[in-house]
């Protein structure tokens, strides 16, 4: 009998000779290589011939290593010294690569090539997107299908259920590196076990079992015989926890039951029935008529084998087969006669979407496993897309909560627990009003995460009225106050930022003005003023220093404060008002020496873009503000004054907080997606997602790239009564 290693050998031999033939014609260009998987080491292990520079990755952990001799680079290291980029990777990956590397390769004219020697196609052309005949595809035409055929069989992965992770194999990855938590090291698994599978895929096809698979990486890999077992309850428990029904198809499943048609399960799977009936279980699959597997029937639909077994024992002209693979699942039921209908998976919506850049913007598994949660919402239904032209359309709040800033928060929130836990923080101040729902937002975290210590989340009462009035001390404090931005008449900048009202005979009380432009007026206007301020800010300073001493706060280096945007002015006047310092995190923040207040190193912003700049310039975050604090508002008015009892004046509710009730789907969104993300991770401390991917996210979320309702956009305003007196609505239709 032929060995596995033999076959591994005709396998390295085919693919060498091909890459040799293939690309004849770039022997003597410099050529770097994208793709660190099975036939990159092969290629960097044996060919000859060709002048490879290094090779390329997603995985910035990688650059710096060597393979074969040959160095790990990043694009910009290679972007002068290369004439080519080969992508030797999976052709489902290729489009994805391209969209990664395409801005460098056009800037330095590099020559990009696909595994098979063809060349990219741009494919960002909107036309295409919009005009796909996919998005004419909808539940009515299924039902309508359905109502025709009375034997319907459904494809089970990427049909029936779907993955939390962006590709199957990277479940390989999760299960690697709980094999490195529990060994300390990840015997390079997922690599060896989608190689062991395409050998076997080579030698009998798509029949093979689980056992098969774990045999192979023992004889061929070397894969310690002890750990077999283990490593296969691991793969099935990774499986089991990442699957999710999708919900639309499992309703036409159940619907075909009720109608009494005969309904079955057909899948080329390794897992045999003992597994394969627990996932069904899991996801509310049930009362099926038949369940063919490919490894327990031995007969596969990739090849068409099953297929015409299946139309030898079934009156072909009353079936209907439901599922998402071209070959498996149309073009081989077809050719026996059988009628199909072609869903696609959320992966396959996602590529040809007009969010298809979210793909290519993942480079770990970490990565992987948020785009891969945010694709299981979007596209779980495979007619999120239908009539909508490849756009994505936001009808609803909880929808727009989970996708857009879940990931926002919850990225942040780890990276607060994690900073407060290292320096072993006494308690955080969660600055009002955009800490009301941050505060909840912790408190969940940490529960679900059932962590302990925990630095005690306190709601504190502040804003920048409060903390800057509080502050004044001087005729000085007066005027560098006065030049913070507002925008309405004098008599209202009087009463806003310094909480004293004007004489009622005073002329001037009516002139409109802008603190960036009138700064001369203004000033004039302030000097008659000038005591009834300090007075009043002397009352207001000794309320509020009451307030902040009844909430008994640790020494100064255990509280840090926690707020959304951009100088810490609250941060900055607070310290004023208490004589001590205290450590900001901030979504976004104006850091080192960029910070107007000198908070030097006591101020961090976790979203400040992908060049890191200490302003934040470029974060999309920073840029949507306005729509953040819109979605965090608080249901109450600005805290204006503590009086001597501690209660404290607000000012009367403003539009976000009139429509903070229609909001709360947004809210349970933001919650739901927390939820999922901490229930896939067994400790997420130690697998973080990019803040940059995180923040690319928002920003093609909320781009033109999507459709907001107009349901949303009316919920969401910008309001800030110290700077301006009327609330403005974000969007203006």
């Amino acid at each position: 009998m032929i060995s596995y290693q033999h076959i591994t050998d005709i396998y390295s031999k085919t693919f060498l000779v091909n890459f040799d033939v293939t690309f004849e014609h770039i022997k003597r260009k410099k050529i770097a290589i994208y793709g660190l998987g099975s036939n990159t080491h092969i290629l960097t292990r044996y060919i000859k011939g060709f002048s490879i520079v290094g090779l390329l990755d997603k995985d910035k952990a990688s650059i710096g290593k060597e393979i074969n001799g040959y160095p790990v680079l990043s694009m910009a290291t290679i972007s002068t010294c290369v004439d080519a980029i080969i992508i030797v990777s999976n052709d489902s990956y290729w489009s994805i690569i391209f969209d990664r590397i395409k801005a460098v390769s056009e800037q330095f004219n590099i020559d990009v090539f696909y595994q098979d020697g063809s060349q990219p196609i741009d494919e960002v052309n909107e036309n295409n997107i919009k005009n796909n005949p996919y998005w004419r595809v909808d539940k009515e035409l299924l039902l309508e299908r359905l109502s025709s055929y009375d034997i319907i069989t459904f494809d089970l992965f990427d049909t029936l259920v779907m993955r939390k992770v962006l590709r199957p194999e990277d479940v390989f990855s999760l299960v690697e590196k709980k094999l490195f938590q529990l060994y300390k090291k990840g015997y390079e698994f997922a690599e060896i076990r989608k190689f062991a599978a395409t050998q076997l895929d080579m030698r009998v096809g798509p029949i093979y079992s689980f056992d098969d698979i774990y045999t192979i990486l023992v004889k061929d890999f070397k894969f310690p015989k002890g750990l077999v077992y283990l490593t296969q309850q691991l793969e099935i428990e990774t499986e089991l926890d990442f699957l999710t029904p999708r919900e639309e198809i499992l309703g036409f499943f159940n619907y075909a039951k009720e109608q009494g048609k005969t309904v079955s399960i057909v899948t080329d799977m390794y897992y045999g029935i003992e597994i394969i009936a627990q996932i069904l279980k899991n996801n509310g699959i049930a009362e099926y008529s038949d369940i063919y597997i490919s490894c327990e029937t031995k007969k596969a639909k990739k090849d068409g084998v099953f297929w015409k077994y299946f139309s030898q024992i079934y009156d072909v002209n009353r079936v209907l087969h439901i599922g998402d693979d071209f070959v498996s699942d149309q073009k081989y039921p077809s050719h026996y006669g059988i009628a199909s209908f072609a869903i696609l998976s959320g992966y396959e919506m996602l590529k040809i979407s007009s969010i298809k850049a979210l793909a290519s913007q993942v480079c770990t598994i970490e990565d992987s496993m948020l785009v891969g949660v945010l694709v299981s919402h979007l596209f779980n239904s495979p007619f999120a897309l239908a009539h909508s032209e490849g756009k994505f359309i936001f009808r609803s709040f909880k929808t727009f909560g989970y996708v857009c800033f879940g990931p926002v928060i919850y990225r942040y929130l780890l990276w607060l627990i994690s900073e407060s836990k290292q320096n072993k923080t006494k308690e955080i101040l969660f600055f009002a009003r955009d800490g009301f729902l941050l505060k909840k937002f912790y408190t969940q975290m940490i529960d679900s995460l059932n962590i302990v210590d925990m630095p005690e989340g306190i709601y504190f009462k502040t804003s920048r009225r409060t903390v800057t009035v509080a502050s004044i001390k001087t005729k000085g404090d007066i005027y560098k106050l006065a030049k913070l931005s507002f925008s309405g008449t004098l008599s209202q900048f009087l009463n806003k930022r310094f909480g004293i009202n004007a004489q009622n005979d005073d002329l001037q009380n009516d002139i409109e003005i802008n603190t960036k432009l009138d700064g001369l007026l203004i000033n004039c206007y302030l000097e008659k003023y000038e005591e009834a301020i300090l007075e009043n800010s002397l009352v207001e300073r000794c309320n509020y220093l009451s307030y902040i001493s009844s909430l008994n706060l640790q020494a100064q280096k255990k509280v840090v404060v926690s707020d959304i945007y951009l100088n810490g002015t609250n941060q900055y006047y607070l310290s004023k008002i208490t004589g001590k310092s205290y450590q900001g995190y901030y979504f976004c923040a104006k850091m080192g020496s960029e910070n107007p207040y000198d908070l030097g190193e006591g101020i961090l912003g976790i979203y400040q873009g992908r060049d890191n700049s200490l302003t934040a310039k470029n974060s999309h975050i920073m840029k949507q503000q306005l729509i953040i604090e819109a979605v965090l508002a608080a249901p109450e008015g600005m805290y204006i004054r503590c009086d001597e009892s501690g209660e404290f004046e607000q000012a009367p509710i403003a539009q976000n907080q009139k429509n903070y009730y229609k909001k709360i789907g947004i809210h349970e969104g933001i919650e739901e997606f927390i939820s999922d993300m901490n229930s896939l991770y067994d400790n997420p401390f130690e697998s973080l997602v990019s803040s940059d991917l995180v923040d690319e996210v928002l920003g093609l979320f909320l781009s033109k790239k999507c459709i907001i309702h107009t349901s949303i956009k009316k919920t969401l305003y910008a309001e800030d009564a110290f700077s301006f007196v009327k609330d403005v609505s974000i969007w203006d239709d």
